[in-house]
């Protein structure tokens, strides 16, 4: 039962003669509860796959809370899993759930002299197992896979399958690799995509993607000591170089302050030997003519001619494509690519790349003044210390050159972005790319920030086409989600800003810090972490 004490109200006398007895409502001065109150706002999010993390209010007078957790909310108190008490703060992670499984919870709060509050129920379900290993240099070859996951889990078998084959081979596992920790496959098919699924019994306990090298039976291999620059420039059309690892400078001048360009006159290819021991090569590249594909290689800019990584050279030229996957862009003095002639390039594609330590010092990061870029795509790639005071994309109207062209579509998707643009005078999206279809552009869960000077926004041109937005967050950029009255015109009011508390941007680790930060927005490679 409730008890309710209260204060009466006193009536003064003074020399035994009534002076005044007014009417004093009663004040209520604590009210005793028999029963605690139930956790309230309970909150359960699933992180690093298999852990929980639960919050509540945070009420004073509770000594404690019990939690208790179960795989069935029909029956829960015939298949509880784990009761954990004694919790003393909000809020807290229990770890060890199994993967891919779902659990019902409930809380209440434990008071000493009352009785227990009623249960407050919550549910979670666990992402599938990742005890899988990251590939070690050497594990993969052209064709076979060394396959790692924690020594001594228990693990039964595999299923694998090459990339686009709905048709899987199972592989068990020996209790003599369990305890290594480790297995292959082999027979496999060279420069081929892989997917492994590990599991104990019907349970996945892990996943991974494994790329078989490259048959060097069906590439021009390059090591470092080859004229590899001539070897490129006078390559067949539709030639794979595959590059050992190694540092390969092209024509160092006399006075070894600068380096020569490397002119691409066809349709090519470069991809690394060996993934984890990626080569560097020290060059500008001019496109001529022809197409680039790169793949697994980090092209270096320092000591370079001071120009943009690629530079597209041709007048009237139509380009098939620049494509530029799992790589590093780092050091270049002006930019990333450049279209400074009326060319025509039908897909240009940056994917799952790091761009970095790119001054442009003179041209913006992606910069077409004259050219027309049919499909422009960056996506799943990290950009930082790059491109402080200059536009991020720039896009002129060079229409007129280029009639009867499809409209550009311009995609910008999953990239962690910081400190680009960060200057009164700049903007993220400089694209004034007309016509009679004008252009479109979608820009959607990005991870925007430390741009706060960007005083232009996200645009500021009457150009600009307002972009498809969508699970954008802006830390510390209130120009680009927001009209503070300045010059900027386009602004994406759906965006929200939450700190991502990155571990150590100085040092371009962008993982994500902060539990609330919104999932699967930025560059995937940097999801949240305990």
């Amino acid at each position: 039962m409730n008890k309710i004490l209260f204060k009466s109200a006193l009536c003064l006398f003074a020399s035994a003669a009534f002076v005044a007895c007014e009417d004093v409502e009663d004040e209520i001065t604590s009210i005793d509860y028999a029963r605690a109150f139930s956790p309230s706002q309970v909150s359960a999010r699933v992180t690093s796959r298999t852990s929980l993390y639960l919050r509540w209010e945070q009420l004073k007078d509770v000594d404690s809370w019990t939690i208790a957790i179960a795989t069935d909310s029909a029956d829960f108190d015939n298949n509880i899993q784990r009761t954990v008490t004694d919790v003393t703060s909000s809020p807290v992670t229990l770890t060890g759930f199994d993967g891919d499984t779902q659990y019902y919870g409930k809380i209440k709060a434990v008071n000493d002299g009352q009785e227990d509050s009623r249960w407050t129920w919550f549910s979670f379900k666990t992402d599938t197992e990742q005890i899988m290993l990251a590939e070690q240099d050497g594990d993969v070859t052209g064709n076979s896979i060394k396959f790692r996951w924690t020594a001594g889990q228990t693990v039964t078998h595999i299923t694998y399958a090459a990339a686009g084959d709905e048709t899987t081979t199972t592989h068990e596992i020996s209790s003599e690799c369990i305890e290594l920790g480790y297995d292959s496959i082999t027979g496999l098919t060279a420069e081929t995509a892989y997917s492994i699924i590990l599991y104990n019994g019907s349970k996945v306990r892990g996943s991974g993607t494994y790329t078989t090298l490259i048959d060097l039976g069906g590439a021009t291999a390059i090591e470092p000591g080859d004229d590899w620059v001539s070897m490129l420039e006078a390559a067949t059309d539709g030639e794979v170089f595959a590059f050992y690892p190694g540092t390969y400078t092209a024509n160092l001048s006399e006075d070894g302050t600068s380096l020569s360009v490397v002119d691409i006159n066809t349709n090519i290819s470069i991809k690394a030997v060996r993934p984890l021991n990626r080569p560097i090569i020290n060059a500008n590249f001019g496109l001529v003519g022809g197409s680039l594909s790169a793949t697994q290689v980090v092209f270096d800019g320092t000591n370079t001619n001071g120009n943009q990584a690629f530079n597209f050279l041709t007048e009237g030229a139509v380009y098939e494509e620049l494509s530029i996957d799992d790589c590093e862009v780092r050091n270049y003095n002006k930019g990333f690519y450049y279209v400074n002639v009326a060319a025509t390039i039908n897909n240009i594609s940056i994917n799952n790349c790091l761009i970095h330590d790119i001054t442009c010092s003179g041209g913006d990061l992606f910069d077409c003044r004259k050219g027309y870029i049919g499909k422009l795509t960056l996506t799943n790639s990290t950009v930082y210390n790059s491109c402080a005071a200059r536009d991020f994309i720039r896009y002129d109207d060079a229409s007129s050159s280029f009639a009867g062209v499809a409209a550009p579509t311009i995609k910008v998707s999953n990239n962690t972005i910081d400190g680009v643009a960060n200057n009164s005078s700049r903007r993220l999206l400089y694209i004034r790319y007309g016509g009679s279809g004008g252009h479109s552009i979608e820009f959607t869960n990005n991870q925007v920030s430390n741009s706060p000077d960007c005083g232009r926004g996200l645009s500021d041109s009457s150009a600009t086409a307002t972009p498809t937005f969508s699970g954008n967050n802006y830390y510390n950029c209130a120009n680009m989600i927001q009209n503070d009255g300045g010059t900027a015109k386009i602004f994406d009011e759906s965006g929200t800003s939450v700190d991502p508390q990155y571990k150590d941007a100085t040092n371009g680790d962008f993982t994500i810090g902060n539990i609330d930060f919104p999932t699967g927005v930025g560059d995937p490679r940097w999801e949240y972490a305990d």
